[in-house]
């Protein structure tokens, strides 16, 4: 880059539980790769150490050449177990260029006749320059052992959603060979998009040519339309009959559940002029929303629906019903769902005979039913759970989770046996333990129920969570993890770490960890494998 900037890096923590034998030495190397400006500078190195015994002697080369011995600094007595430690900042003039590899070796030497044991090596770095601007941009070098390079987690630093737009259009692709040509695709895209990101989920739908979107009001679907989402969108819940205007200028079909609403709809309708697009929805066991249809209220539904459909203004275009257990196991609830859909296929074949015409659109199959009920699939199907491969049926189906929540290790501190971690104490340690602080917490959409009861997965393999998870950050167990770093990245869930797992733990579902994700999460878009678009919901 020909601007200049601040680097700034934090090496690799070094663990070493061993006896070291008298006289021995061991060195550590850092590989700055070449991308360090054509300018002079300064390298500045805190180096810090701690060690039981205080003869040890370390030392720091650049590129083979000595800047500086390191002696001893200070003792800490802060606990039995670290008696000795040592810090010290080494300066030294050093000129490099952006094809120069760069290599900062520490050597520790114990002199002969002692013994003891080096506990933890940790190297802080900074490529330091004059700036004449207002701002600085700190990015990540690389640590002890490993060079790096810019990364989506360097470029977000704290936690973020990647939202693999690949994906999601294999799960679209998968459905649509599920379903048959001859059925229509809904996609819902309410709530975000389940916290994935409506805009983008209904760009690619769209550009994969789904029939319909469906939404929860009317500012998410309006906020579609402002965004060149030009398919057609249903909204599923309620929309105040002062808004009749605004659906009919943006071309938005709204679900009627009830008389009253028929009626208030098409008013508004009239008044204004135009035609509202409707679907009508049924309540055919949801005991939600819907026109009372089964048992005694058969007739006086069958009859609600005839009249509304029929009001001016309104263009009844589609019928619907929404099943309660279609995903859930037993003999009880097949013959619920059936029951329900039985309920439903009656409603339909008396309301068309007596208004005389066909419904356009007839749809009830929702991610439980396209996947255990073909038959319910008629004109349309609305699966939610499955079009972002989470759930009991996304692996039988071969679908691929969308979303991916990682964040990256901040802080690595070792504690002795004894140490109450977090809030309430609720976990201690019951041994020397290597905790990692990862900026992942409650704010962020991590349940606080899941405190000290579930695990991260590092590239070392999974971490427990130790601890009440706290609102902006929580604590994971990194002992035995010598190759996670501070920097390292850590999945909450995704590919390695099944959100199923996890919301099984926290007695919930997959939808619900998903829209928990908060604004302040950055969501990172990946397709062919590449970043295409980052989104911070923040304001500014």
């Amino acid at each position: 880059e020909k601007d200049a900037y601040s680097w700034a890096g934090t090496g690799r923590q070094l663990y070493e539980d061993y006896d070291y034998v008298a006289g021995n030495t061991k060195s550590y190397t850092l590989n700055l790769p070449g991308i360090v400006p054509e300018a002079a500078g300064w390298l500045t190195t805190v180096f810090a150490a701690r060690s039981i015994d205080a003869s040890t002697s370390y030392s720091v080369s650049v590129n083979g050449g000595p800047k500086g011995n390191i002696a001893l600094a200070s003792i800490d007595s802060d606990n039995q177990y670290y008696t000795r430690a040592t810090s010290a900042t080494m300066n030294g003039s050093w000129q490099g260029t952006k094809s120069e590899n760069t290599v900062v070796t520490i050597t520790h030497t114990r002199p002969s006749g002692t013994s003891g044991r080096l506990d933890y090596i940790a190297l802080n770095y900074m490529r330091a320059l004059t700036l004449n601007t207002p701002y600085l941009t700190f990015r990540s070098l690389a640590s002890i052992h490993k060079e790096t390079t810019m990364t989506i987690s360097e470029a977000t630093a704290r936690c973020w959603a990647e939202i693999d737009l690949d994906a999601l259009a294999h799960n679209y692709h998968k459905l649509r060979e599920r379903i048959g040509a001859d059925v229509k695709f809904l996609g819902v895209v309410k709530a975000d998009a389940y916290g994935h990101g409506s805009v983008q989920v209904s760009h690619l739908l769209q550009e994969l040519g789904a029939d319909y979107l469906a939404v929860s009001s009317i500012d998410e679907a309006v906020e579609l339309r402002l965004n060149d989402v030009t398919m057609p969108i249903l909204i599923l819940g309620h929309t105040p009959k002062e808004q009749v205007s605004r659906l009919i200028e943006y071309h938005i079909t709204q679900a009627v559940s009830c008389e009253a609403k028929a009626l208030e709809y098409s008013e508004e309708a009239v008044k204004c002029g135009g035609t509202l697009k409707i679907h009508i929805k049924v309540d055919t066991g949801m005991s939600r929303l819907g026109y009372l249809c089964d048992g005694d209220h058969f007739e006086t539904g069958v009859a609600g629906i005839c009249h509304g459909c029929s009001l001016p203004g309104l263009d009844a275009e589609g019928i619907f019903t929404h099943f309660a257990v279609s995903d859930e196991p037993g003999e009880d609830c097949k013959k619920y769902t059936e029951h329900q859909f039985d309920l439903f296929m009656r409603v339909i074949e008396e309301v068309e005979k007596r208004l005389g015409r066909k419904f356009a659109l007839r749809h009830c199959a929702n991610t439980g039913a396209v996947a255990r009920y073909p038959e319910t699939f008629l004109d349309m199907v609305r699966p939610g759970l499955l079009l972002y491969g989470y759930g009991e049926f996304a692996d039988e189906l071969g679908l691929l989770p969308v979303m991916t929540l990682k964040t990256t290790v901040s802080t690595i501190k070792i504690y002795p046996a004894g140490t109450a971690i977090s809030y309430g104490g609720i976990f201690k340690t019951e041994h020397t333990t290597r905790i990692g602080v990862v900026p992942y917490g409650y704010a962020d959409g991590f349940f606080r129920c899941l405190s000290n009861r579930c695990a991260l997965m590092t590239k070392e393999g999974p971490a427990p969570q130790r601890g009440k998870i706290c609102m902006d950050m929580c604590m994971i167990d990194l002992t035995g993890k010598m190759g996670v770093d501070v920097g390292s990245e850590v999945e909450v869930f995704g590919k390695q770490n099944s959100i199923n797992d996890l919301a099984a733990l926290a007695g919930t579902i997959p939808y619900e960890l998903t829209c928990a994700v908060s604004k302040r999460v950055p969501r990172i878009y990946i397709r062919n494998g590449k970043v295409v678009e980052k989104e911070l919901l923040l304001r500014g």
